[in-house]
């Protein structure tokens, strides 16, 4: 049975999570099927990630993106550290980052690739 798929890049959830008594991540939900718009949807989603370590406590040190679509985690990676590049504030955020990884999986739950966006050659 093959997953429904269509054309769209779409927010599903964003929030912040205490993993521990001193750390705190960021968990991010997004379905990527549409290469036409994937680095301005990319973009959007840093400044929504940007927003969220705004009003999380200083002690957030994980950044985690689900990715779900034909978008892979190596495209999502790339489209981000372009655009880190120029943005001042999302390089700073992730120079706190211990952690901070892009997770492609399927809707039913295979893991297809995981990619550090700290790992700045991907």
């Amino acid at each position: 049975m093959s997953e429904s798929r269509s054309n769209t890049n779409e927010f599903k959830k964003i929030e912040t999570r205490q993993i521990s008594e001193s750390n705190s991540a960021i968990l991010v939900s997004v379905n990527m099927d549409d290469p036409e718009t994937a680095s301005g949807f990319v973009k959007d989603a840093m400044e929504s990630i940007k927003l969220q370590c705004m009003v999380s406590a200083p002690s957030t040190d994980m950044l985690c993106v689900s990715l779900i679509g034909r978008i892979s985690a190596r495209e999502f990676a790339a489209y981000w550290n372009e655009h880190a590049a120029a943005d001042v504030v999302a390089s700073t955020l992730m120079q706190k980052m211990r952690v901070a990884d892009v997770i492609h999986g399927t809707a039913r739950g295979e893991l297809l690739e995981k990619i550090s966006l700290l790992d700045r050659t991907s």
